[in-house]
Formats: structure tokens, C-alpha cells, sequence
């Protein structure tokens, strides 16, 4: 019973937080249809550098987390599938590269497959 509270407790913490609420908002613009995502694109293209790195990174971090979902209907099945072809696509570009740097086949392999290779990890904090 413990931890069935702490675990309410999290799930309605989460909804306080700005990252969250953050997302609401964009939950609130794509649910208004997308007549105005050129002002959007145009918004990101105008943001600082740095900004526009860390939007990224969070981008992909949508990404990575929308491969891993373990349940998906109908509604959002192809968003699960593009994301996890996206990040294979990436994993072996990882591979490719690591073989014209001169890895092995298996340790290239071996790199490709790990946690740490998706493109969020691969975008420093500048």
C-alpha cells in the first residue's frame, strides 16, 4: 500500500513541474491543428544556438522515449514505429562511422547496440 501512495505521489508531482506543463502547451497547440506550425519552425530557427542545440536534444529525447513505449493502439502506432527506425537509422550510422575509424566490425556492433547510442547523447550541452 506504501508504495502504491509514493507512486501516486510521483505521478501527481510530475504534473507541477515546468517540463510538464511545458508539454501541455504543446499539447495545446498540436491539438489546435497545424496552421500555424511555420510560425513555430520560424520561432525555433530565430531561437539562440545554444537553445536551439538543447530544443533539439529534447526533441530527440521525445523521440527515444516514444521507440521505447511498450503499449501503442492504432492511434499512435506509426509514431512508434518511425521513432524506433529513426533511431536504428542512427545506430547504424553510428556503426558505419565507427568502422571508417578504424573499430572492429564487432566492437562497432557492440557500440551501436548500447543504451548510450541515440542522438540526445550525442548533442553536448554548450
Amino acid at each position: 500500500m506504501e508504495n502504491n501512495r509514493e507512486t501516486l505521489e510521483g505521478y501527481f508531482a510530475v504534473e507541477e513541474t515546468r517540463g510538464f506543463k511545458a508539454a501541455r502547451e504543446l499539447e495545446d497547440f498540436v491539438n489546435g491543428g497545424f496552421s500555424e506550425t511555420d510560425g513555430f519552425i520560424q520561432g525555433f530557427l530565430r531561437m539562440h544556438n545554444t537553445l536551439q542545440q538543447s530544443t533539439v536534444r529534447l526533441m530527440f529525447k521525445c523521440i527515444e522515449a516514444m521507440a521505447a513505449v511498450p503499449y501503442v493502439d492504432g492511434r499512435n502506432q506509426a509514431s512508434k514505429l518511425t521513432a524506433q527506425r529513426v533511431l536504428d537509422g542512427y545506430r547504424e550510422q553510428m556503426r558505419l562511422f565507427w568502422l571508417s575509424e578504424g573499430m572492429t566490425e564487432e566492437k562497432a556492433k557492440e557500440y551501436s547496440e548500447m543504451d548510450w547510442t541515440v542522438p540526445s547523447g550525442y548533442l553536448p550541452t554548450i
